[in-house]
Parts: structure tokens; C-alpha cells; sequence
């Protein structure tokens, strides 16, 4: 007989999600608790459902930060969904910091460009050899090319 959990997972992951909504990063969310952060990686490894259920809380994270940087941007105080504080400098400040951790946490709002890696562009290097009928066909060119304008150049 397996030995009693630890941890109600629901509960806990019910109130990491509510974290994680509010835009509150994972870390921080297990330490509230507390809870390692490696004990909520591996539920979610092993039960596919909490795993969908953070990563719904996540997005919605995401898109709350988003949110919040757009509405100090437009000078709207913490009443109204903002975090200015009156300081043009200072919401500057808090917007970049923002944005930043939101190109961190998630590709979504990222500005990172995938050169590799990326099975459905793969990237593939130019060959550093050329078969003996590539060869062929470059000269094939440049005999044809050469007879085209009798041999002149330029």
C-alpha cells in the first residue's frame, strides 16, 4: 500500500494557478506555499491535467503582465488594472522591466528569432563539397553563358 501524499495536489495546485494568473512567477508561487518547485514539475510530468491546468494559468499570467504594462503605460494607477506611479521615468522603468521578464518567461512574448532547431524550417548549411555533377552543370553554364555573347566579357 502506497504511503499517504504529502500534499493535497489539488489545493495546492488550485492556489499556484490563482499565483500564476495574477502573474506571479512559478518560483514565487511554491515558495508562498511552500512547496519545491520540482515536486509541482513533477506532477506535472506525471498527470497531464495539471499540467494543461498551469499551463492555462500561465498564459493567462502572460497575458495579464501584458495587460498591466499597457494600462501604466496609459498612466492608469493600480484601481485601474495599471502600476503607474505618476513618474514618467519611473513607469518607463517599470514597463521594460516588464516587458523583459515577459520576453524571458515565454516565447509568446518573446522577440527571439529561431535560426535553428526548428523542425518545420530546418536550417541546412550549404554543402562544402559539390558532386562532380554539380560541377559539371556550373561549367555546362559558363560554356553556354560564353558562347551566348561570343566570348566577350562585360
Amino acid at each position: 500500500m502506497a504511503p499517504p501524499r504529502k500534499y493535497d495536489r489539488k489545493k495546492i495546485v488550485d492556489r499556484i494557478c490563482k499565483d500564476l494568473i495574477n502573474g506571479k512567477p512559478m518560483t514565487i508561487a511554491c515558495r508562498a506555499i511552500p512547496i519545491p518547485v520540482r515536486t509541482v514539475n513533477q506532477w506535472r510530468e506525471d498527470d497531464i491535467e495539471i499540467a494543461n491546468q498551469l499551463d492555462d494559468a500561465f498564459d493567462e499570467g502572460m497575458d495579464s503582465l501584458a495587460w498591466r504594462m499597457r494600462m501604466t503605460a496609459r498612466g492608469k494607477k493600480a484601481k485601474q488594472g495599471g502600476d503607474s506611479t505618476g513618474d514618467t521615468d519611473r513607469d518607463k522603468l517599470i514597463i521594460y522591466t516588464e516587458e523583459k521578464l515577459l520576453a524571458n518567461w515565454s516565447t509568446r512574448y518573446s522577440r527571439r528569432v529561431t535560426l535553428s532547431g526548428d523542425p518545420k524550417n530546418p536550417l541546412m548549411p550549404p554543402p562544402t563539397q559539390m558532386t562532380e555533377a554539380q560541377l559539371l552543370a556550373i561549367a555546362a553554364q559558363g560554356v553556354r553563358d560564353q558562347g551566348e555573347d561570343g566570348g566577350k566579357d562585360g
